[in-house]
């Protein structure tokens, strides 16, 4: 899992976190918790993230499951 990536897309993308944690369905304390690695991505909310930030099927892969 590489959080480092997936904050990097958020900010190149220009994407609101808060923002982002609505689209997930959790709260920012959450998704900030997810970032930081204290707790783990479920199989929809990474669907949700790929498709928020519009990413390929390579980059969902080298950053989730790596």
């Amino acid at each position: 899992m590489n959080n480092n990536k997936i904050e990097e897309l958020i900010k190149e993308k220009g994407v609101n976190k808060k923002f982002l944690a609505a689209k997930l369905g959790i709260s920012y304390p959450s998704l900030y918790k997810r970032l930081n690695g204290q707790t783990e991505w479920k199989a929809g909310e990474v669907l949700t993230i790929c498709r928020t930030l519009g990413l390929t099927k390579q980059e969902r892969q080298t950053i989730f499951f790596t």
